[in-house]
């Protein structure tokens, strides 16, 4: 039986990334190392596994429906903890971490995070779920990422519809006309929308790429809604569609089960869908 430490030890074998990065952070011209945040939160590295579940974030719902299916190890693309943090990091304890960090602990649920190194492969490996989600493998164009696609001409609105259907989206918002046709599609996930350190990136991407549509994650509206009111005021034939950082990363989570699946074949591997938050009224 396969131990914790052995699922991520043939994990971080598999997918390899470094266990700290030079990176340049907003605002300062002097790079600072970064550890991984590939750690893991919960759990012992001794202890067994015998069912593994993934999810975007290990939300109190996910929690219960692991311990409902029999999980023991859950890997989680973000934090244990809302607010950004781990749980592995000082935190500000409230009523609801504390009740959080409880039904965890009472669990035993072993609990890994899987970030930097999806986001490190070549393709990505958060794109690769993306497109096998919406069925745009054929589409995409080569490169070392599957940010950019070309696909059969079709208009905004239809896209709007197969990203709730397949993603499971309430609450897409649209900028620009819906009836728009479009083809050349760009797309960034997660942060990738607000530039990931570069604010005027995605605008960029889709001036430089002549891209009619951007699909994002999260977006800093103040940067992003003063881009396109002045762009669609003089005419500019374009459009996106901002559906938040958990729905535009979820999918690829979905696809890692399956990538675990072959990887781990003695270990069953299931997806655990955590439901989008926003309702209309």
């Amino acid at each position: 039986m396969l131990k914790v430490k052995d699922v991520i030890a043939a994990i971080k074998n598999a997918a390899p990334s470094p266990e700290v990065s030079v990176v340049k952070l907003p605002f300062s011209d002097t790079p600072k190392e970064i550890p991984s945040c590939d750690v893991l939160h919960f759990g012992d590295p001794e202890n067994e596994v015998h069912k593994i579940g993934t999810t975007f974030m290990v939300t109190m719902d996910v929690i219960q429906k692991a311990q409902a299916q029999g999980i023991d190890m859950i890997i989680t693309h973000e934090p244990s903890n809302c607010g950004g943090l781990d749980f592995t990091m000082p935190l500000p304890l409230n009523r609801i971490t504390e009740a959080k960090r409880d039904l965890i602990e009472k669990s035993g649920i072993n609990i890994w995070r899987f970030h930097d190194g999806m986001h490190y492969q070549k393709p990505d490996l958060i794109y690769m779920g993306w497109m096998k989600e919406l069925g745009w493998e054929n589409y995409v164009v080569p490169g070392p990422n599957c940010h950019e696609f070309r696909i059969p001409e079709t208009d905004v609105k239809s896209i709007v519809e197969l990203l709730k259907e397949r993603l499971h989206i309430r609450v897409p918002r649209v900028i620009g006309d819906p009836d728009l046709k479009v083809s050349k599609v760009g797309v960034l996930v997660g942060g990738g929308g607000q530039g990931l350190g570069n604010p005027n990136m995605p605008m960029e991407f889709l001036l430089d790429h002549d891209l009619d549509l951007l699909i994002l994650g999260d977006i800093t509206e103040l940067i992003m809604c003063a881009f396109w009111k002045d762009a669609l005021a003089l005419g500019l034939q374009k459009a996106a569609i901002v559906i938040g950082h958990h729905k535009s990363e979820e999918c690829g989570m979905k696809y890692l089960a399956e990538w675990l699946a072959s990887l781990l074949p003695d270990i069953p591997v299931t997806f655990l869908e955590s439901e989008d938050c926003f309702n209309f009224l």
